[in-house]
């Protein structure tokens, strides 16, 4: 059988409001934040490389993306990685 615990009382929640409702998200906002729209792709693209890095992909080693001058990505990965 299954045990399953729900809290009587909602301690933290998240509310997702739709794009229809024209509040910003985050994709959208960053880029106007730095004058750039296009900036989160760039972003993206980044951050992908070093979780890939992390996964073990083979075009996402060290060496590949010390070549491609973004060797900012693997900053503290010894402090945040998959762990031990």
């Amino acid at each position: 059988g299954w045990s399953i615990y729900a809290p009587r009382k909602n301690l933290i929640a998240h509310q997702y409001r739709p794009g229809r409702m024209g509040l910003p998200k985050f994709w959208g906002s960053v880029g106007r934040l730095y004058g750039r729209p296009q900036m989160n792709n760039k972003i993206q693209g980044k951050v992908i490389k070093r979780l890939k890095n992390l996964a073990g992909y083979p075009d996402a080693t060290v060496e590949s993306i010390q070549k491609d001058n973004i060797a900012y990505v693997l900053t503290d990965m010894e402090y945040y990685g998959v762990g031990k």
